[in-house]
């Protein structure tokens, strides 16, 4: 468990950076008493992005669980997958190839997932002369974290087209698409999801080249820790929230998710390809000693 001296809210923020740790409490309401449910989510946007876009998620599974909820996330991929099976968060959600590696290797129990699947969009400014994917070649082209699901498959779709990335990879995608805007890259390359979230300006000031093809969107895992009903109890939560309250329906469309549906354990065998990659970075990143 995480020891953490700060309180709930925003004003935690500055503490929460000093301890190499960002948590987002109870900042618009009241929450439950009670012992918190700890709920981790997948660094991939800026903390104050992520606050914003999931504070309807953290209310609604308060008021389900009828107990508070704090959200915590990490610097980065590496390390938010290493706290994820350490066991300091309760429920997680994660990309599904975290997922199947925290499967395999802690025991975590997949519970839900968004539908539909997302895409990795490839994006230029808007006022760029790059029109269309051919127009990449020897151009500038960022990535978000080299162990997020989108990376993957960037390199997978870059090395096809003799496209090689640019630079220094973000661990946020928002961060990636400001690098293009403020002309510090060519192209970016991002997962719909969080680019769909991201505020308009944003979105309207950039250019969509075209997608890579299908990939999962983030699932949620449960602890192993937890019971059993206490597992059943959010995934009911959980789907509770989508389907039967406007917060939720907001929620989703912020995303351009349809549902969250429930999530068979056998399901993310399919990522065992990319589960396998990024255990292999990680070994490498630690062996590094990065």
């Amino acid at each position: 468990m995480i020891r953490h001296p700060c309180r709930y809210g925003i004003a935690s923020w500055p503490c929460a950076m000093l301890c190499g740790l960002w948590f987002f409490g109870a900042a618009a309401h009241a929450a439950p008493p009670g012992k918190p449910l700890v709920l981790g989510l997948t660094p991939n946007l800026s903390p104050r992005s992520m606050l914003a876009a999931y504070q309807p998620l953290r209310q609604g599974l308060e008021l389900r669980l009828a107990r508070p909820v704090a959200l915590y996330t990490a610097p980065d991929f590496r390390q938010f997958y290493l706290r994820s099976v350490a066991g300091e968060y309760d429920l997680v959600l994660m990309p599904a190839h975290f997922a199947r590696l925290a499967q395999i290797e802690a025991g975590f129990v997949p519970i839900a997932k968004f539908t539909p699947m997302q895409e990795g969009v490839v994006l230029a400014a808007k006022n760029s002369h790059i029109k269309r994917e051919s127009d990449l070649q020897g151009k500038r082209i960022v990535l978000v974290d080299n162990l997020a699901l989108v990376t993957l498959q960037a390199e997978d779709w870059l090395r096809v087209r003799g496209l090689t990335p640019g630079g220094n990879a973000f661990t946020h995608h928002n961060a990636a698409v400001e690098a293009v805007i403020n002309g510090h890259a060519d192209a970016a390359i991002v997962a719909s999801a969080p680019f769909a979230s991201m505020p308009r300006d944003m979105r309207e000031a950039v250019r969509v080249l075209g997608t890579m093809g299908k990939l999962p969107s983030n699932v949620f895992v449960a602890n192993p820790r937890l019971s059993r009903e206490e597992i059943h109890r959010l995934q009911e939560a959980l789907l509770d929230f989508a389907r039967h309250s406007d917060a939720g329906r907001a929620f989703l469309a912020r995303y351009q998710y349809q549902a969250i549906v429930p999530l068979a354990a056998n399901e993310l065998k399919a990522m065992d390809n990319y589960a396998e990659r990024v255990k292999q970075i990680m070994r490498a990143q630690e062996w590094a000693g990065s």
